[in-house]
């Protein structure tokens, strides 16, 4: 699986997703606890939703978390869309 966004212009992909998890939130926020590790991909002052997503591939042990505004693809290993954020 893989999980692909644009932030300022350019795509940003994960792939060899096995493990996905996401929340939607409506209200974005910029005082939303994010833990030390997240990687914040959200624009400030953007009516877009504000995505969580939370995910592992076959080299981690830990997982991910990530945050950006939507919309965010989520994409078989063939690289067609099966949900869009």
């Amino acid at each position: 699986m893989i999980v692909k966004f644009m932030n300022k212009g350019e795509w940003i992909m994960f792939d060899e997703i096995n493990y996905l998890k996401w929340v939607v939130i409506t209200a974005p926020s910029n005082e939303r606890d994010k833990s030390s590790g997240t990687l914040d991909f959200t624009e400030k002052d953007s009516p877009a939703a504000e995505i969580q997503i939370c995910f592992m591939n076959k080299n981690q042990l830990l997982e991910s978390e990530v945050w950006a505004n939507s919309p965010i693809y989520i994409l078989n290993n063939e690289g067609k869309t099966i949900e869009r954020l």
